[in-house]
């Protein structure tokens, strides 16, 4: 718990935690993602079973202790956790020891400076507003990478440049888009803003998927959003 306590004494972005114990454990892993939620900084817990993911929203200061929970409850063995300059490790050896360790990130795992003339174009490009990005923790509300998420951030550009593949030099006016299996539907949002806004494409996305509560959630997200087709 101390050095849980030490972790999220910082202004933790992103966390990890996994390796349980028992392989036969419901749950397999936790991410733990700092959002805004309803205008206010929040946790956000995903638990991932085999089949299933589960979310549950918590105050930053209530952190620590459930995180503290779910280590010792679930059996995991490790933490790992970033904040905008920092890097933890929490390793619990198979005697129960604990093994600790903080390092400040590299240069390359923040953003890059905005006067940066080298630095990569990507081509979901930085200032703009792309709202599931900023929800998804990836972007600041200016438009702005989250150090702790650059590599999120150019995993997701490199999905949008694959579509930008196959839509080719004469892209169509128009465009259907079924998206099976959409889960919380970032990345079903993140093809909506590009095909609209920055392709100029009228898109009609539908996203399917075998969970009710999923759907409702991402419906509402879709209005909040804007995104009306």
């Amino acid at each position: 718990m101390e050095y849980i306590g030490a972790i999220f004494g910082d202004e933790i972005k992103k966390a990890i935690i996994s390796n349980p114990a028992k392989k036969s454990s419901d749950i397999k892993k936790a991410v733990i993602t700092l959002k805004n939620i309803g205008g206010r900084e929040k946790y956000q817990i995903e638990t991932f079973t085999e089949k299933q993911a589960f979310h549950k929203n918590i105050e930053k200061a209530d952190i620590a202790a459930e995180a503290e929970r779910l280590m010792t409850e679930h059996g995991f063995r490790q933490l790992d956790a970033w904040s905008a300059s920092s890097g933890y490790t929490l390793k619990i050896s198979k005697k129960g020891k604990a093994g600790f360790s903080k390092r400040r990130l590299k240069e390359q795992s923040a953003a890059p400076a905005e006067g940066n003339n080298r630095k990569k174009k990507y081509i979901l490009d930085t200032g703009a507003e792309i709202p599931p990005l900023v929800d998804l923790g990836v972007l600041t509300k200016d438009g702005h990478v989250v150090s702790a998420m650059y590599d999120k951030y150019r995993q997701i550009n490199r999905f949008a440049e694959i579509i930008d593949d196959m839509l080719g030099d004469e892209p169509p006016r128009e465009l259907s888009v079924v998206d099976f299996g959409c889960g919380k539907s970032y990345l079903t949002f993140v093809v909506y803003y590009y095909l609209t806004q920055v392709k100029g494409i009228r898109a009609d996305i539908s996203g399917l998927d075998l969970k009710a509560d999923v759907i409702e959630k991402c419906s509402r997200l879709a209005e909040k959003y804007g995104y009306e087709n």
